[in-house]
């Protein structure tokens, strides 16, 4: 079981690697493999019930970091 700490940890990293790496919302939904709309509500620290355990792979796996690491803050 995740801390809202760590969901909120999850939300962020999202948004900051977006930013960092330069993409734009459908570029990074793309990546994560949701919708556009579904990224907005994550980057807004909102868990849809859609969204499941594959974002947090890709995610990882894009970031090329552990999937447990991406409940810890990135730098």
């Amino acid at each position: 079981m995740t801390s809202d700490n760590e969901l909120e940890n999850l939300c962020q990293n999202i948004r900051r690697t977006r930013e960092r790496d330069g993409l734009s919302i459908a570029q990074m939904a793309r990546i994560l493999g949701i919708s556009p709309r579904t990224l907005k509500k994550l980057e807004a620290g909102i868990l849809p019930p859609s969204v499941g355990v594959d974002i947090i792979f890709r995610l990882a796996g894009y970031c090329g970091k552990k999937p447990c690491e991406v409940f810890l803050p990135f730098p």
